[in-house]
């Protein structure tokens, strides 16, 4: 499991952490779907700025390397980073990134 926190605006890590097969789950701590952690569209699956006229992809980058997307609102309850303040909390959240695991199916064949 990676845990990643403060990913820095518009710059994308998960792709390196989707890319190392080792890698079965990856959790982003910070604001989320938005260029202030990682890359709205590489990072969090959104639209691209200024590309495809706001649309967000078909299918998000993660999904296309065989993860699934799932929010841990419990976790994020509890989560405080730069952009909290007393009087105003709950701008970080953290989301889980999962690889879905295919299952290795083996046959070996016995004659009688």
């Amino acid at each position: 499991v990676v845990l990643c926190a403060g990913m820095p605006p518009r710059i994308d890590w998960s792709k390196s952490f989707r890319v190392c097969p080792t890698v079965l789950e990856y959790l982003l701590i910070g604001p989320k779907d938005c260029d202030r952690s990682g890359d709205a569209n590489l990072t969090w699956g959104g639209a691209a700025a200024f590309q495809n006229k706001g649309k967000a992809p078909d299918t998000p980058s993660y999904v296309q390397d065989g993860f699934v997307r799932r929010e841990l609102p419990k976790l994020s309850a509890v989560c405080l980073g730069t952009d909290d303040a007393p009087g105003r909390v709950g701008t970080n959240h953290v989301t889980s990134f999962r690889r879905l695991l295919q299952p290795q199916l083996s046959y070996s064949g016995t004659s009688i």
